[in-house]
Order: structure tokens, then sequence, then C-alpha cells
């Protein structure tokens, strides 16, 4: 049977269809990511990259060395719009 088979055919044991708790799992994630606390929250839970250079190169300066550095980890800024590491 066709329907049976089809993941939004009927209601499951908490009487949700799969799109209801799709939609519910959306809203969720944009209550989470629209809400700059929660947004910091929920981005605390994610790996920092410390891949930071040993040593300033030469051919890029001390803000060409770190400033993509800096970039990758913005999302941990406090300050927004967050402040530019430049010369």
């Amino acid at each position: 049977d066709k329907q049976a088979e089809s993941p939004d055919a009927g209601p499951k044991s908490d009487g949700l269809t799969n799109k209801d708790q799709l939609f519910i799992k959306i809203q969720e994630a944009y209550e989470v990511l629209s809400d700059p606390s929660k947004r910091r929250q929920y981005d605390s839970t994610l790996d920092f990259d410390d891949d930071v250079p040993e040593e300033v190169d030469e051919k890029l300066g001390f803000y060409g060395t770190f400033g993509p550095v800096f970039d990758r980890n913005a999302r941990w800024s406090c300050r927004y719009p967050v402040p530019e590491l430049g010369d």
C-alpha cells in the first residue's frame, strides 16, 4: 500500500505527521538563530577554530596573517557589527 509507505501518510504516536514535526524543528531553529543571545549560546557548542599561525608571514604582514583568524571566529564576538582587524 503506497499510502502506508509515505512518510507523511498519517500521525505518529505523538499525533504529529512528519511534516508537522519538520515544521516544528524549523520553527525552533529559526527562534534560536534569530535571537542574538540564543544564537551565541548555540554557537558556543560548535568547535572553536584555534588554528592560529605561530609566526607572522613577512609577505602578508601582521594583518594579512592574523586577519583571517579573526574573520573565522567573528561569531564569538559580543559586538556587532564585529570590528575588523586592520591597519
